[in-house]
């Protein structure tokens, strides 16, 4: 608008320096466009001036605006973590029966006369027949202080193999500098110290005759056997055997083991 203003003006006072009635005309017409013009402009640089002014207010009132407004925190929040529900695993344990390897047949146990317990044996392999009479004298305890049972025994293994001793169940006998002692006496007689000299631990020691004793015939006559022994790492303890009815076991024996009957007819 201002360059069309300018550009009328100029016009205009070129205009100026003609001559004669057209040339009064034509500046009158070009008045006329400049002072439209001029009037134009001068609504132009109000109407501004109120656009300024009220751009002014609003700016104003958005400052009022933004600071009567609270100030808002953004807050991110997590989401909650899940835990998982524990897995449970059932465990089904099957036990199989053992799987028993018999080389013999399990003993049959009754009653021989007095306080003697009979065991039979039959191997497996050749058929060959074990007889064991036993008594027992009671129970020691071993190093965990666990008892042990004390037999007296009389046996004639597989039909040729004869044998008398102690046997104390559970558990081995005791050595000191390599040799396994016991002491006995027979009913209120004198105490004996007897040595067994095997190498390895054994849970038995052997009962034997030697010059001027016969084993079968001090068990025929006695009534008693008491026997000092010590189980191993523990210490020494006493048990005692009732010897009454072992005539009866000693007759049984001997249809077995020749031993035993040749020992008793040494007697007659």
């Amino acid at each position: 608008m201002r360059q069309m203003l300018g550009v009328l003006l100029v016009a205009l006072f070129v205009g100026c320096g003609g001559s004669g009635e057209s040339s009064d005309d034509e500046n009158a017409a070009l008045r006329a466009q400049v002072e439209a013009l001029t009037s134009q402009n001068e609504g132009l640089i109000s109407d501004n001036s109120a656009l300024q002014s009220r751009v002014g207010e609003l700016e104003a009132s958005l400052a009022v605006t933004q600071a009567a407004s609270p100030t808002t925190t953004t807050m991110t929040t997590e989401p909650p973590t899940t835990t998982a529900p524990p897995t449970t695993t059932t465990t089904t344990t099957t036990t199989l029966p053992p799987t028993t390897t018999t080389t013999t047949l399990p003993p049959t146990t009754t009653t021989a006369a007095g306080t003697w317990r009979t065991e039979h044996y039959n191997d497996a392999m050749d058929d060959k027949r074990s007889l064991v009479f036993l008594v027992s004298g009671g129970e020691v305890r071993g190093w965990l202080d666990d008892p042990h049972e004390v037999d007296l025994f009389a046996a004639c293994f597989d039909e040729e193999n004869e044998a008398v001793g102690i046997a104390l169940r559970g558990e081995d006998l005791d050595k000191t500098d390599g040799e396994t002692s016991i002491r006995l006496k027979w009913d209120d007689g004198e105490t004996k110290t007897r040595t067994d000299t095997w190498s390895d631990y054994s849970p038995t020691f052997r009962l034997y005759s030697y010059t001027g004793f016969n084993l079968i015939e001090q068990m025929l006559n006695a009534e008693t056997l008491t026997v000092e022994l010590t189980p191993y790492n523990s210490y020494a303890q006493v048990v005692t055997f009732e010897l009454s009815g072992f005539d009866k076991a000693l007759d049984e024996l001997g249809e077995m083991c020749p031993w035993f009957k040749v020992e008793r007819l040494n007697l007659r």
